[in-house]
């Protein structure tokens, strides 16, 4: 366990490619993702071990909770960055149709997450 860990996180600091490896500046930009990456997977472990105690409750309400909160979750974040944009609209972009084709593909992998966590016992693994 503690040497995949290990791994992992010498395998982030290498991604990231930290000033210190590099002979650069430090960058500001490169360093928050950095954090807020860390953090976003952190939160997805807690998510995961969240789900698989949840067995008894139907995958919609599951899904319906995740989809709410991250709706609430965004718009507050661009309503404080004060990046809210509405793009401008044309039925022949296709830039339209594949934002709309990543929703739906985001949408189903999330009900297939859901139902393979439901499968998998919630314990403690050796």
């Amino acid at each position: 366990m503690f040497l995949s860990t290990a791994v992992t996180f010498i395998g982030v600091v290498v991604v990231t490619q930290p000033p210190f490896l590099t002979g650069e500046d430090l960058n500001m930009n490169q360093l928050t993702g950095a954090c807020l990456a860390c953090g976003c997977s952190f939160g997805f472990a807690i998510a995961i071990v969240m789900i698989r105690h949840l067995k008894e409750i139907h995958h919609s309400i599951i899904l319906l909770y995740f989809g709410g909160y991250g709706t609430i979750e965004t718009f507050i974040m661009t309503l404080e960055f004060g990046v809210l944009e509405f793009p401008e609209l044309e039925l022949s972009n296709i830039e339209v149709y594949m934002a709309v084709g990543i929703g739906i593909m985001s949408f189903v992998s999330q009900i297939f997450l859901i139902f393979a966590l439901k499968c998998d016992n919630a314990g403690k693994t050796k």
